[in-house]
């Protein structure tokens, strides 16, 4: 490699480094660079201030503040608050269930305040944590708030089907079938303090619900256990009447219906038989409470 070219190729790294963020290129002095010159165009002492060749630029490297990299960092990973299903997918660890899970927790939760915060979506343990930690990001505060965050609504206890009943945080299908069932049985809640009579239901559990019920006064029916309860017409039910019967989840609850649709009406409710996960002890318990015309 002649000298020309070696000079060539430092100006050439020394112009590159004014294309990388944060970084300005700044010297005290004028830069003398020796060209070997061309026969009869001078000597081979000539020198040429590189200040004639970029007047305007300056040449000292200044190191990037530990903000601006995190800043540049940032740039390229994916926001999980603003990500869509398809792009969660594409993360390491994340399939389809997962992803919609963390959509899901946005919607009902809020924005991700930060990404250890992706431990409370089901499946995703401090190994896959790691594995993500270089590749997503929360984004930053003006940014967040322009996705308000959701807020829990309260359920009127006396009118809640088990769907609704199932969004409270430890309340599952079991128990949320036995609070209809308590319901059902005594008429109604009196007040919000009665849950804790239903099985299932402890302290612990209670302090977490309790904000989130209520109980409008005067919609208990009676004060005593009701002679002549509602019934529920199994005919007609919908999958979320259905789901308050005894035993009956959302699964269930849509096999009825689509037994009903395809056979036709009940005519006798030892007809349940023929619907998978249905026995004659949950048959006996639905007699109780539903009837066929």
């Amino acid at each position: 490699m002649s000298r020309q070219q070696l000079y060539l190729v430092l100006f050439l790294t020394v112009l590159s480094f004014a294309a990388v963020p944060g970084l300005s290129l700044r010297v005290p002095g004028p830069v003398l660079f020796p060209f070997n010159r061309a026969p009869g165009l001078g000597e081979p002492t000539d020198e040429i201030e590189l200040e004639e060749l970029i007047p305007r630029t300056t040449l000292a490297l200044q190191p990037t503040t530990a903000e601006q990299r995190e800043k540049i960092s940032d740039s390229w990973k994916l926001n999980i608050n603003r990500a869509t299903v398809d792009q969660l997918e594409s993360l390491p660890g994340i399939g389809p269930a997962r992803a919609t899970a963390i959509i899901e927790y946005r919607e009902s939760i809020g924005e991700f305040e930060s990404v250890d915060k992706l431990t409370g979506i089901s499946g995703i343990g401090p190994a896959i944590l790691e594995t993500l930690r270089e590749s997503v990001t929360v984004g930053e505060g003006p940014e967040k708030e322009t996705l308000p965050v959701k807020q829990p609504e309260t359920i009127q206890l006396n009118e809640a089907t088990v769907r609704q009943l199932q969004e409270l945080p430890g309340i599952g299908p079991v128990t949320a079938r036995n609070i209809i069932d308590y319901r059902n049985n005594r008429g109604g809640f009196a007040t919000v303090a009665e849950i804790k009579q239903v099985p299932g239901i402890g302290e612990r559990t209670y302090q977490n619900i309790v904000d989130k019920l209520e109980v409008t006064p005067g919609r208990r029916r009676t004060s005593r256990p009701s002679s002549t309860p509602e019934k529920i017409n199994l005919n007609r039910a919908s999958a979320e009447e259905l789901e308050q019967l005894p035993r009956i989840g959302p699964a269930r609850a849509r096999l009825i219906i689509d037994y009903r649709n395809e056979q036709g009406p009940f005519t006798e409710f030892q007809q349940l038989e023929n619907i998978s996960g249905i026995g004659p002890v949950t048959v006996s318990e639905i007699a109780a409470q539903a009837v066929l015309n």
